[in-house]
């Protein structure tokens, strides 16, 4: 199971780590991961190119992290992130567990 993890500071996503393999298809052609990974790996890679200031984030094999602050459009970026794995997650239940946490400040 993949299992994604957001966490919020005043309402602004703080962190997003994607870690695990669905297992939801044959290595290589595992649908699911495959969307996840589209989803997450063009967030990180929008955030480096666009709101650079926000942090690389680090991306390997079955496992994506990034934490920051990102300025408005860093934030639109992720969001749009979160909205996708949101609907992996509804479609995909058994493969995909989205954890959404507002942390205190």
């Amino acid at each position: 199971m993949i299992r994604a993890e957001v966490r919020r500071r005043g309402g602004e996503i703080r962190s997003l780590r994607v870690s695990g393999h669905a297992d939801a298809g044959p290595y290589g052609h595992d649908l699911v991961c495959a969307a996840v990974s589209a989803v997450v790996q063009t967030a990180i890679l929008g955030l480096r190119e666009i709101d650079p200031d926000a942090g690389p984030g680090e991306i390997r094999d079955g496992d994506v992290r990034w934490q920051g602050s990102a300025g408005p459009k860093g934030q639109a970026i992720l969001a749009a992130c979160v909205v996708g794995l949101r609907d992996i997650a509804r479609s995909h239940a058994g493969s995909l567990s989205l954890s959404e946490k507002e942390e205190s400040s």
